[in-house]
């Protein structure tokens, strides 16, 4: 009897959650709140110019690695580096394996000194080199204006341990890219205080000027614990306003998936850099059930998207929980025979900044082992708008809240074939390239001087009209990237071919070394695709 009535309860909390899900209206919590948070700067000042420099080398004795270090610097009112500069270095075997570390101390001003030199101490690394520790030392030397396309060369020295293991590691002379201006970061601040009805939380601002606009973004995070926090983004003109508004866009723990807004006013304290941040807003959490955006990214790459750009959007139910094993593909859609794309697959829809965005294939973490979340990929459409956007996913007839994410153009990354980083890559004849174990009998290296095909997204627009949610496109590229197979690739032919995809035909430096070898790509002398991706050389 007992064991009956459990069931019994069981079922009605079953059809209780489903009836929420059903009306999302009725399971919602919308909660008003005010703050107060003294706030102390974190040291950064500004404004800082971040900019990166790349390379690839041989790490002794480890293998071959992509080298990039970003370089925080102060800058003046022309954005002109000006005394010393943060160092961030990645060193990246592949996708998976890679070392970082951040300089204890700033490195000195190039222009000033060079060559100068500065202690890394390694943290936050992943893949065989999680939880590595150790302390490297960097020596940077400024080349002369004009002696090469690089704008530095760097020599690395010193040991690390890693699974229990001490290595000694050094890293030859090497000459690093030109460096690519990202962001110039205005002010960050942070502090604590109260927000009723929530209790104690920290808070942490961060100002940030997009290159090359006079647009603001402000980033700010507020934290309750180690579970429960919420993220708000507003953008402004050259001033900071008396009461900002921003907007409330997801979160973690019992944020997840929370939208609202509010308006935040900071008040200067009598010595420099202190004050107070003024709250008040109001936050809804989601229905139990309802569709949540976790994050999105370009394909292959970043967080920043872009128009004309595949993108993942991730998430907890964001599509059908009897979606097939394997996914929902956009293969049989009746758009195609107009010579369109569709913009519903399967009852999911989404949109990019307001605007319909072309649904690919989608899949259920309940049912395709391979989707860690539930997953939807899609083709955002035509829209030159940079900064701040919000995208929703529809499933059925129930909507996610809006997710933030920063619209940039481009946003270029290579597609791959695995985690680990080898990218999709072919021969003249169409065949795959890769290390035969990748797919046995399918994918072959590709040779020193051979002419072979890379596949990318997030290049931006092509040099010549494109026709809105058309399932053809075709047009040359304004200009070519500049990539590197361990050395720098020349005479890059370069179109869009397809929706959203660009093909890049590339020849095989014949000095590159064979095995796995990183490549990596930079566009618009700005933008670069993400470190640690491979091809496979004979």
């Amino acid at each position: 009897m007992i064991h009956h009535n459990m069931k019994k309860r069981s079922s009605w909390g079953v059809f209780a959650v489903a009836m929420l899900a059903s009306f999302p209206a009725l399971g919602q919590k919308t909660s008003s709140f005010t703050g107060s948070i003294a706030f102390t700067p974190d040291g950064s000042g500004g404004p800082v110019a971040y900019s990166v420099l790349n390379s690839t080398g041989n790490v002794i004795p480890l293998g071959l690695a992509n080298f990039r270090f970003q370089l925080a610097q102060s800058v003046n009112d022309s954005g002109q580096g000006t005394g010393p500069a943060q160092v961030t270095m990645t060193i990246a075997f592949n996708r998976q394996d890679i070392l970082n570390g951040v300089s204890s101390a700033a490195l000195p001003d190039l222009s000033v000194q060079s060559p100068a030199t500065v202690n890394i101490a390694i943290g936050g690394s992943t893949g065989i080199y999680a939880g590595a520790t150790g302390t490297l030392s960097a020596t940077f030397t400024r080349l002369p204006s004009g002696s090469s396309t690089a704008a530095a060369s760097i020599s690395v020295s010193g040991t690390i341990t890693a699974g229990g293991k001490q290595t000694a590691i050094t890293i030859g002379s090497q000459q690093l890219g030109s460096p690519g201006y990202l962001i110039q970061e205005v002010n960050s601040v942070s502090g604590s205080g109260s927000m009723p009805p929530f209790g104690n939380v920290t808070m942490a601002l961060t100002n940030l000027v997009l290159n090359n606009s006079s647009l603001h973004e402000g980033n700010l995070t507020f934290t309750f614990n180690n579970t429960d926090s919420f993220n708000a983004f507003l953008t402004y003109g050259s001033s900071f306003p008396a009461d900002a508004a921003f907007t409330i866009t997801g979160g973690t723990g019992a944020f997840e998936g929370a939208i609202g807004s509010g308006t935040i006013n900071l008040q200067p304290g009598s010595e420099q850099g202190t004050g107070t941040a003024v709250l008040t807003g109001s936050i809804t959490q989601p229905a139990a059930g309802g569709p949540v955006i976790t994050s999105i990214n370009t394909a292959s790459g970043n967080a920043a998207i872009g128009q004309n750009t595949w993108i993942e959007i991730h998430g907890n139910h964001l599509t059908p929980a009897t979606t097939v094993e394997g996914g929902f593909f956009w293969s049989d859609a009746p758009e195609f025979k107009s010579g369109r794309m569709p913009t519903n697959v399967g009852g999911i829809s989404v949109t990019v900044n307001g605007k319909p965005a072309y649904v690919w294939w989608f899949c259920s973490a309940a049912t395709t082992p391979g989707c860690a979340t539930d997953q939807v990929n899609v083709l955002t459409p035509l829209d030159s708008s940079v900064g701040l956007a919000q995208v929703v996913v529809t499933n059925g007839a129930v909507s996610s809240a809006p997710f933030v994410v920063n619209m940039q153009s481009p946003t270029p990354s290579m597609l791959l074939v695995n985690p680990k980083g080898y990218v999709l890559a072919t021969h003249a004849d169409g065949t795959l390239i890769g290390p035969t174990s990748l797919f046995p009998g399918f994918s072959t290296p590709a040779k020193r001087g051979e002419t072979i095909v890379l596949w990318g997204v997030g290049f931006g627009l092509p040099d010549g009209a494109i026709t809105e949610g058309s399932s053809t496109q075709f047009a040359p590229m304004p200009f070519f990237p500049s990539c590197f197979i361990a050395a720098s690739v020349p005479n890059i032919a370069a179109n869009l071919v397809s929706p959203g995809l660009y093909q890049f035909n590339v020849t095989v430096p014949a000095q590159a070394p064979t095995g796995d070898v990183p490549i990596f790509c930079i566009y618009s002398n700005k933008s670069f695709t993400p470190a640690g991706n491979l091809i496979t050389i004979q």
